[in-house]
């Protein structure tokens, strides 16, 4: 497990973010057109934010080593 850093503004859909102690998954990117803070919505369909686009949050990144290792032997396997 990798915390990388990234502003509000790139963050997606389905990644988990960690924000003062709390981990949740994004379901749903909330932008507000008029001035530009986002809210991020979790799958339990709890609000978090308001966040300027410009504020960095944590976010968990998967290895990807176990996908590699996958690819290998799925290669292997058709030799």
């Amino acid at each position: 497990m990798k915390i990388i850093k990234h502003k509000a503004r790139d963050i997606k859909s389905g990644e988990t973010v960690l924000d003062r102690g709390t981990w949740f998954i994004i379901k749903e990117v909330r932008v507000s057109a008029e001035h530009g803070p986002i809210a991020f919505i979790d799958m339990e369909s709890v609000w978090h934010g308001v966040y300027h686009p410009d504020e960095y949050l944590g976010v968990w990144e998967q290895s990807n080593q176990i996908g590699s290792l996958s690819e290998k032997n799925t290669q292997r396997s058709d030799n």
